[in-house]
């Protein structure tokens, strides 16, 4: 469920839940159901002519058995609309090992900033967002991320 703060400004809570190897490290094995909880939060700016998103979630743990993990994911991404179907900007992002059974302090995981390109729909209803850019810690690669987004 979407709420609107305002005409521009929307603000998305949601949850989700992880059924894989991502928080319960079982990555020698088959992925665990229930493996951890997402609550998460995007807030969205569409004043037509300028738009932004951030989004703030947190990864918790469900389970216990063997190695856990919890981390805190954000990022913001803000740009301008060309066009009705075309709008560029800058994203920025963050990945953090917050915590979990065997992390003593949290770790920057990557932290990427870099330039996107989106492609929508005029109407809204669907959408493809395409980052790219340089991971700022040391040591960490380039990345490039494709987010798709429909509407219901």
């Amino acid at each position: 469920m979407s709420f609107q703060a305002g005409e521009a400004i929307s603000i998305t809570p949601q949850v989700g839940f992880l059924g894989g190897n991502l928080l319960s490290s079982a990555a020698a094995g088959p992925g665990i159901m229930g493996d951890g909880i997402v609550p998460n939060i995007t807030i969205g700016l569409d004043d037509g002519q300028f738009e932004g998103e951030f989004y703030l979630g947190y990864y918790a743990p469900l389970r216990e058995e063997g190695s856990t993990l919890a981390y805190t994911h954000y990022w913001l991404n803000a740009g301008y609309k060309a066009l009705d179907f075309l709008s560029f900007g800058a994203h920025w992002e963050h990945l953090i090992l917050s915590g979990g059974s065997d992390v003593e302090e949290a770790v920057d995981v990557y932290q990427w900033i870099g330039p996107y390109v989106q492609f929508a729909n005029p109407t809204g209803s669907t959408w493809a967002r395409f980052a790219l850019g340089s991971d700022v810690i040391e040591d960490n690669d380039s990345f490039y991320k494709l987010t798709v987004g429909m509407g219901f």
